[in-house]
């Protein structure tokens, strides 16, 4: 998984898998400089050969250690916020074997989605809440300045009402 860089055109990997240590190490110091067309169009990109690659491509491969891939864009609210990357570091191929099938384009497309909805979800959930915490302060600190009124009020009652014991003794079990 990718995740743009805040306040930037670039992506970091901020989850790997399928590299060995050495690698690992490479791919999380990488920067991704983005192109506009792919933040702009928001579509994925399907690397299953070497012919017609653009720059951009030529240097995910580069950077990401993989030959032939597939590049989706993570959306939220119109924007995208990162990117899933799947890819095959040159394995056999028979000459009836593509990299990448559509199913598995679709899949991934797919999964794709999944992601952007539950970080969508997440953060929802995230925003609700602090909201919950924030009505729970705001009402435990009036209950408090009511029951504080009270008590007081109490206190005055106690004074102005001397002679009646039993008015006294209700009004200081109210306080």
């Amino acid at each position: 998984l990718l995740e743009m860089t805040v306040g930037k055109k670039s992506m970091k990997p901020i989850s790997v898998r399928g590299y060995n240590k050495e690698e690992k190490v490479k791919i999380h110091e990488v920067l991704i400089d983005v192109t506009d067309d792919f933040l702009k169009q928001k579509k994925s990109l399907l690397v299953s050969s070497e012919i017609n690659t653009s720059q951009f491509e030529k240097l995910l491969q580069k950077l990401l250690l993989t030959q032939y891939f597939i590049l989706i864009p993570l959306i939220k609210s119109q924007q995208v916020w990162g990117a899933l990357f799947v890819g095959m570091q040159n394995e056999f191929k028979p000459l009836s074997y593509r990299y990448f099938s559509e199913s598995n384009f679709d899949m991934f497309e797919s999964l794709a989605g999944i992601i952007s909805a539950m970080t969508l979800q997440l953060e929802q959930r995230e925003i609700m809440e602090k909201e919950r915490n924030r009505i729970a302060r705001d009402m435990h600190d009036d209950i408090g300045s009511e029951l504080s009124k009270i008590s007081i009020t109490c206190g005055s009652l106690k004074k102005k009402l001397r002679e009646d014991e039993i008015l006294i003794k209700d009004l200081e079990t109210i306080k």
